[in-house]
């Protein structure tokens, strides 16, 4: 049950996540700088931990193209352009839905969680020569998030989202390029599964 509530939780902070700035100023240079080093790994797999009210979850997230797949506690979540599966190992079940494909949440949709989208304000809180950490909000929703990047890299180490009073930090421990593709969703793993379709 905390496992479920803590998933909702964070899709819905990480919806949030990850806006265009603007105007040209320096938070948009380095959200530019960002999305070109995600980029340049082509497919990567990262690890990650999600820490909310006391509890801490760690998981894996793999990305190649539009396909990838998301792994936290029992919870296992393939997807690409078009469906998402997400299998419940504890309850022995997969919820299918479509892909939100302008969606770019960290946890619905991470194909494109580094893409830019638009209407926000962003702001540098630290630029030094080991981390930069940049303030996000939205225009039109309430809440913010602050994004935590390597200064060397570019790559995103963390981010706290928070919204209504609720917080969720996301710590990407480990991020690099994927040295094999990721293979697609194999329905036959899961032959014995409720599959529940909600497309």
């Amino acid at each position: 049950m905390k496992m479920r509530w803590m998933w909702s939780l964070c899709c819905a902070l990480c919806a949030l996540c990850v806006w265009n700035v603007m105007g040209q100023n320096r938070a948009e240079q380095l959200l530019e700088r960002m999305k070109q080093a995600v980029e340049a790994l082509g497919g990567y797999a990262a690890e990650f931990s999600v820490e909310a009210e006391g509890m801490t979850f760690a998981g894996t997230m793999t990305v190649d193209g539009e396909r990838y797949r998301i792994t936290m506690e029992d919870v296992e979540v393939w997807g690409d352009a078009e469906a998402r599966y997400e299998v419940n190992h504890a309850r022995r079940e997969i919820t299918l839905t479509e892909t939100e494909q302008e969606s770019t949440n960290l946890l619905s949709n991470p194909a494109r969680a580094w893409a830019m989208a638009t209407d926000a304000e962003a702001a540098v809180l630290s630029d030094t020569a080991d981390a930069i950490v940049l303030l996000l909000t939205p225009q039109q929703e309430s809440g913010h998030i602050r994004l935590w990047l390597d200064a060397k890299r570019m790559l995103p180490t963390k981010m706290r989202y928070e919204q209504d009073g609720l917080g969720v930090d996301v710590r990407i421990k480990r991020v690099e390029a994927l040295k094999e593709p990721l293979p697609p969703y194999d329905a036959t793993r899961y032959a014995t599964y409720e599959l529940i379709d909600f497309r």
